[in-house]
């Protein structure tokens, strides 16, 4: 896979927080070299102990907005901006930690 464009179906994930970890997931509906339209993943999260664990994308809904960004590079990796605060790259496939002391 090109890893300096984002291609349809391709998973991203964002990791957050300021006391804790969130872990939100995307996944692109369609995208240009420029642009990205991704749509929301539900989290699945598997608690592993006192307040962590790990997250894991869930099932897309066909109802959920198309979020629009523009994409953008990062040591020759696409990344989108969702929030000021949360950007979202291309996920590996492995289980992400999160944690939720807040």
């Amino acid at each position: 896979m090109n890893t300096t464009t984002l291609t349809a179906g391709q998973i991203l994930y964002s990791s957050w927080g300021h006391d804790q970890t969130n872990i939100n997931f995307y996944q692109v509906h369609r995208a240009t070299e420029k642009t990205a339209w991704v749509i929301p993943l539900p989290t699945v999260k598997t608690e592993d102990g006192y307040m962590t664990g790990t997250a894991m994308p869930g099932e897309a809904d066909e109802t959920a907005p198309v979020i629009q960004r523009k994409i953008h590079h990062y040591s020759g990796h696409p990344s989108i901006s969702i929030e000021e605060f949360e950007s979202a790259s291309p996920w590996d496939g492995k289980p992400k930690e999160y944690s939720s002391y807040a």
